[in-house]
Parts: C-alpha cells; sequence; structure tokens
C-alpha cells in the first residue's frame, strides 16, 4: 500500500471533525449576539466545545502524520 493512502479515512475524519468545531464556535457566536440576554453562556459553552472538537480534530491529523513520517524514516534507513 502507498503511503498517501495509510490513514486516508483517518486523516479526512480529522480534518472533517476540524472543520465541524470552527462551525460550532461561529454559530455560539452567532448565537450569542442574536441572543443578547443569555448569550454569554451560550458563547461561552458553544466555544468551549467547538475548540475542543477543533483539538479533537487536529490530533487525529498529527497522528497519521507521525505515522508517515515514522514510516518513511524506516524506509529511508533500511
Amino acid at each position: 500500500m502507498s503511503e498517501e493512502k495509510n490513514f486516508k479515512t483517518t486523516a479526512a475524519l480529522g480534518s472533517f471533525i476540524s472543520a465541524l468545531g470552527w462551525f460550532v464556535v461561529v454559530v455560539s457566536i452567532i448565537a450569542g449576539i442574536v441572543i443578547k440576554g443569555a448569550g454569554i453562556p451560550v458563547v461561552i459553552g458553544g466555544g468551549a466545545l467547538g475548540i475542543l472538537m477543533v483539538v479533537q480534530g487536529q490530533l487525529l491529523q498529527i497522528i497519521v502524520a507521525i505515522e508517515h513520517n515514522t514510516r518513511k524514516s524506516a524506509k529511508d534507513q533500511a
């Protein structure tokens, strides 16, 4: 199996989760502006959830990058 195809689904899932997290952050900010009285808890809660989703997605991408670098280093040393 070629290096480009290894963990392709995991990398795509990481990108999707990260993008979805940014979407949650933006929606929570917009909702916080629209809901004037209860806006701060919405922004804080939604923003925290969104940022955690972004981090989770980026961690998946990091794992895939580490695997690719490790495989490449092992091939170069062999």
